[in-house]
C-alpha cells in the first residue's frame, strides 16, 4: 500500500518540525543560562519529541472544538474553549514526557507526582512557550476564520442577488405573464371568484419575491406558503396533469429563500405535463433534509435555461451552512435533497408557530 502525501502537508511538517528544533534550543538555552553547540542534537530531538506531538495534538484539539463551535458562530467563545483545551493537553503532554525523561536519564525510579520536585522550572518554562506560541496561532487563525466569514458574506450577498435576479427574470418574462393571462382571461369569464383568488396568489408570489430578497435563510413555514401560491398558479395552467404532495412534520427549520421554488419549477420546465402522463411532485421531510423528487418524463427537445438554479442552490446552501445539497438522478425519479438549516443561524428567519404541514 503507498500512502500519497501532498507536497504543502510534506511542506507543513517540515516547518513545523524545524520550528520544534528552535523551541528545543531556545528551552535548553533558558535553562543551562548559554548556548552550547555540544547539546545541539539532543536539544534538537528533545526539542522535536515534545513539540511535534503538541502541535499534532493540539491541532487536532482546536479542529475538534470548532467542529462543534464553528469560528463563524461564536469566536470569542471558540477560541477560549479551543485554548483550554490545547493548554490542558499541553500540560499533560510535558508531564508525561519530563516524566519519561528523567526516568530514562536516572537510575532511581521518579514517580508521577515527584517529577514536579526535579522538573518544576522545566515544565513551566515549556508551558509559558507553548502558551506564547498558542496565542499567537489563535490570533492567526481567528483573524483568518474572521476574514472568511467576510468573504463568505460577500459572496453569499452575491449568490443572493444572482437568484433573485433568476428568479424575477423566471417569474416575469414574457412566458410566464403571457400563461398567467391567458389562464386569468379564461377564469374570469368562466369564474370570478377562482379569478379573484388566482390574482391574490399571483401578488403573493411577487410580494414574497420582493420581501425576501434580503435574506438569507427564512423558515419552512414561510417559504411553504409561497411555494403553495406558486403551485396555485401552476395548477390552474396544467389541471390534474400536475399532481403534488406537501407533507412536512418539522416545522423548526430553515431554507433557503426561493430554493424550492426553483426546483419546482425545473421539475415543471423539463418534463412532459400531460392528461395521459402527469407530473407529480412530492415535497417532504426526514431528520436531516427537505426532499424534493418528481417522475422523471424529460421533454425530447431541451427548455430554454441557464442551468443555473441548481448550482446557484449548491453554491449558497454551502457558504450557508457548510452543507450542500445532495441530487440523486436516477432512470425514473429526481431528487434534490436540500439540507434542513438551524433557525439560529440567521436572525432574519423566524420560528412560525405552524409545527406540522401536510397537504396534497
Amino acid at each position: 500500500m503507498h500512502i500519497k502525501v501532498s507536497p504543502k502537508i510534506l511542506q507543513t511538517h517540515i516547518i513545523i518540525i524545524l520550528m520544534c528544533v528552535g523551541i528545543g534550543l531556545i528551552i535548553s538555552t533558558i535553562l543551562r543560562e548559554s548556548f552550547q553547540w555540544k547539546f545541539f542534537i539532543p536539544n534538537a530531538l528533545f526539542g522535536i519529541l515534545i513539540g511535534y506531538p503538541l502541535f499534532v495534538g493540539n491541532g487536532w484539539v482546536s479542529v475538534s472544538v470548532s467542529k462543534y463551535f464553528p469560528w463563524t458562530q461564536k469566536p470569542m467563545k471558540t477560541m477560549i474553549l479551543s485554548w483550554i483545551g490545547t493548554v490542558t493537553f499541553s500540560f499533560v503532554w510535558l508531564v508525561i514526557i519530563n516524566w519519561s525523561l528523567i526516568n530514562y536519564w536516572n537510575e532511581e525510579y521518579i514517580s508521577l507526582r515527584q517529577v514536579f520536585q526535579y522538573a518544576y522550572f522545566t515544565i513551566i518554562i515549556e508551558m509559558l512557550v507553548v502558551i506564547i506560541i498558542s496565542q499567537i496561532y489563535f490570533l492567526r487563525h481567528f483573524f483568518q476564520s474572521w476574514r472568511k466569514l467576510l468573504v463568505g458574506k460577500e459572496a453569499m450577498k452575491q449568490q443572493a442577488l444572482l437568484q433573485q435576479f433568476e428568479t424575477l427574470k423566471s417569474q416575469v418574462n414574457p412566458h410566464f405573464l403571457f400563461n398567467s393571462l391567458n389562464v386569468l382571461t379564461s377564469l374570469v369569464e368562466t369564474d370570478h371568484t377562482k379569478a379573484v383568488t388566482f390574482i391574490r396568489r399571483l401578488s403573493d408570489v411577487y410580494r414574497y419575491v420582493l420581501d425576501s430578497r434580503d435574506k438569507d435563510i427564512v423558515d419552512i413555514a414561510t417559504e411553504m406558503k409561497f411555494v403553495e401560491s406558486w403551485l396555485y398558479l401552476a395548477k390552474m395552467r396544467f389541471g390534474d396533469a400536475l399532481e403534488t404532495s406537501i407533507n412536512i412534520r418539522g416545522g423548526d427549520f430553515g431554507v433557503l429563500p426561493l430554493a424550492m421554488q426553483m426546483l419546482v419549477e425545473n421539475a415543471i420546465k423539463h418534463n412532459v405535463i400531460s392528461a395521459t402522463r402527469p407530473l407529480h411532485i412530492h415535497i417532504y421531510d426526514d431528520e436531516d433534509a427537505l426532499i424534493i423528487s418528481n417522475n422523471l418524463q424529460i421533454k425530447s427537445s431541451p427548455s430554454d435555461g441557464s442551468n443555473l438554479g441548481l448550482a446557484n442552490i449548491t453554491e449558497r446552501y454551502r457558504i450557508v451552512c457548510g452543507k450542500e445539497p445532495e441530487v440523486l438522478n436516477l432512470d425514473n425519479e429526481f431528487t434534490v435533497r436540500l439540507p434542513k438549516i438551524p433557525l439560529n443561524l440567521n436572525t432574519d428567519a423566524k420560528i412560525n408557530s405552524d409545527n406540522e404541514y401536510s397537504r396534497s
